[in-house]
């Protein structure tokens, strides 16, 4: 179950484990977050983009705030 605040002023939204397989809950987290008018940040190291979004390997190597 996700739980989420989607009232926060937050807009970039980092999504651990971000997976390129559409049957994951990470791959559906990140588009229900998308649709809410959130930028979900996918990081993965072993994926380079998910869902046409770069993705980086670790929170570090992410140039926006989260």
């Amino acid at each position: 179950m996700l739980f989420f605040n989607y009232n926060t002023t937050m807009k970039n939204v980092a999504i651990l484990g971000a997976s390129t397989n559409q049957s994951r809950m990470s791959h559906k987290a990140q588009l229900l977050l998308r649709d809410k008018g959130y930028m979900p940040i996918p990081i993965n190291p072993s994926a380079e983009m998910v869902d046409g979004v770069i993705c980086y390997p670790d929170l570090l190597s992410c140039p926006m705030t989260i």
